[in-house]
């Protein structure tokens, strides 16, 4: 009770204002066009050529290569439905596990690291990623041995 009374005159006057809805008859206006109820349509076309559920990314064109004493450049592409912006991360028996890099818009990615020249290096380099669904890609490799100075 004491609250009605401490409200401003415009906060009680806008307490007394309601709303009426009135129903009126649709028939004359304009309908929404499309199809109907029980019209039957065909799906739309896809530009993909394909299905529309989303496939597992692949690691394309995967390269390590060696440009100087245990400098490595990796390389490759992923192919998905939304290639750009993925991480792929590198793995394996050398000190490129962990390693990651981002793909372009179209897909492809390139890391630089260093590898160990005292033989302690030599072995697998692996590389995965993951789409935006979650769906994980088969897991790519290459085997080096990086060249003393």
């Amino acid at each position: 009770m004491f609250g009605a009374l401490l409200r401003s005159p415009a906060a009680r006057a806008s307490a007394r204002k309601r709303v009426i809805l009135r129903l009126e008859d649709m028939e004359g206006r304009d309908q929404p066009s499309g199809p109907g109820p029980g019209d039957i349509t065909a799906p739309p076309a896809s530009d993909s050529g394909g299905s529309t559920t989303n496939q597992r990314p692949a690691i394309l064109d995967f390269t390590c290569r060696e440009i100087s004493s245990g400098l490595f450049v990796i390389t490759g592409r992923v192919q998905d439905e939304s290639p750009g912006g993925l991480i792929v991360t590198l793995g394996g028996s050398t000190s490129a596990a962990g390693h990651s890099a981002v793909t372009r818009a179209d897909g492809t990615f390139s890391i630089t690291v260093r590898l160990r020249v005292d033989g302690s290096d030599i072995g697998w380099i692996t590389a995965t990623t993951v789409d935006a669904q979650g769906l994980v890609s088969d897991e790519v490799s290459q085997y080096v041995r990086p060249t003393p100075p």
